[in-house]
């Protein structure tokens, strides 16, 4: 299985096949929602081998190429927001504790 390489088909759409062993579906689905304005996408999940993504430009004037490595960026920083916030769920909730403890609990 080829990742990340864009592959035009006949229909006129582009896929690019991500690798889900580094992008998880929640970083998938949250790409592609920023995408939607400029293209149409659909997204088919293959198991383990890969979570295609189908582009279908909007407007003629659309260059693919372009989107596809713009999405593909925004893939990595999408998957790296839910890797953090995962690491750093524990001291959120400790300081959301701490900073309403001071109100306590009355009753």
């Amino acid at each position: 299985m080829i990742y990340n390489k864009p592959v035009i088909k006949e229909d006129g759409s582009t896929e690019v096949v991500v690798d889900p062993t580094f992008f998880g579906p929640e970083a998938v689905l949250n790409t592609a929602y920023l995408f939607t304005g400029e293209c149409y996408i659909r997204l088919i999940a293959t198991s383990e081998q890969g979570i295609v993504i189908a582009f279908t430009p909007k407007r003629p004037d659309v260059t693919i190429e372009v989107l596809v490595q713009q999405f593909l960026n925004e893939l990595i920083d999408q998957q790296l927001r839910i890797q953090i916030r995962h690491d750093t769920a524990e001291i959120q909730r400790i300081i959301v504790s701490e900073a309403f403890a001071p109100l306590g609990t009355e009753g």
